[in-house]
């Protein structure tokens, strides 16, 4: 039951609740390390008008994913900025029939078995690039344009 989840169903503010403290990009993550410290890895909280369960670490969200399957009365909630980076129907921030229906759609083309040989010789490529370097070179810079290359490579075939 929900009453048996640690922390303010009210969340900090009458009304908002936690609402200023995750919409603050100053705020954002220190409240939710705080949040995890106090509470453990689920809490009870108030955000936008709602009431709402936090859920952090990956096996409870493997488990909450397991139970939204079987019971399908599970809804995500995600701050106004979130759905508006990822569009308001992605798979990311759907829940739900919708969520499940979207994940059957992409699930297919995600499987790494798909990719392996791609990122191998990707892989094999990037070394031998990085062993034929002269002297210092940005690693960070390199690492990011490896990343952008194998996943455009992926989505766009060769190039």
């Amino acid at each position: 039951a929900s009453s048996s989840i640690p922390g303010n169903p009210r969340g900090k503010y009458p009304l908002l609740g936690d609402t200023i403290d995750l919409l603050n990009p100053n705020t954002m993550a220190s409240y939710q390390v705080s949040s995890r410290h106090k509470h453990g890895p689920i809490w009870r909280t108030s955000v936008l008008f709602n009431k709402c369960i936090f859920v952090s670490g990956a096996e409870h969200l493997q488990q909450l994913s397991k139970q939204e399957q079987l019971h399908r009365n599970t809804t995500a909630c995600f701050p106004p900025h979130h759905r508006a980076l990822f569009g308001h129907h992605s798979v990311l921030v759907t829940s739900g029939e919708e969520h499940a229906r979207l994940k059957s759609l992409i699930t297919p083309a995600l499987q790494p078995s798909l990719y392996e040989e791609e990122i191998r010789m990707a892989v094999i490529a990037f070394v031998s690039r990085c062993k034929n370097e002269k002297g210092y070179f940005p690693l960070v810079d390199a690492f990011k344009q490896f990343t952008l290359s194998v996943a455009l490579r992926i989505v766009l075939g060769e190039y």
